[in-house]
């Protein structure tokens, strides 16, 4: 890393290469967040993933208050899942619970073309960025009826 930042110490964890730090800087001190002095976790995770980046500072400001401060009941529901989220890591209950077994990679023992290799690519098995998280699933659990909106293609 070429410079240190308030952003530095979750570089790792979050991902974010010497440009990506340097562009949450530029966007956190755009919105006249005290870089200098150490912030809330939750706050520099907001700047670090670009939530709102194409927001002016002072939209951006308003929207990241709101939900910092439970502003509203919205706002109380996206600083909990926010909370989970930087806290715990992006876990899904569905992962942890079910025997996945029976999802995807039982179809994949069905459909062997789609094994990784060169013919088959599945975004949430290989995309670079989806790898190591457990929420990106191709597969979508639901107790009970039917989801059109969610069917995978």
């Amino acid at each position: 890393m070429a410079s240190s930042n308030i952003f530095s110490p979750y570089a790792a964890e979050w991902d974010l290469d010497d440009h990506q730090l340097g562009v949450t800087l530029a966007r956190a001190i755009e919105d006249g967040v005290n870089t200098s002095q150490p912030q809330e976790k939750l706050l520099l995770f907001l700047y670090a993933k670009g939530l709102f980046a194409k927001e002016s500072p002072k939209v951006r400001t308003v929207i990241f208050n709101a939900v910092l401060h439970g502003a509203n009941q919205v706002s109380v529901e996206r600083l909990k899942r926010l909370t989970t989220i930087v806290n715990v890591g992006e876990k899904s209950p569905i992962r942890s619970t079910l025997n996945t077994k029976t999802f995807f990679g039982a179809f994949v023992e069905l459909h062997p073309e789609w094994t990784p290799g060169e013919d088959a690519f599945v975004a949430h098995r290989d995309h670079t960025n989806l790898r190591r998280k457990e929420h990106a699933l191709v597969e979508r659990f639901q107790e009970s009826g039917l989801c059109y909106m969610h069917a995978p293609v």
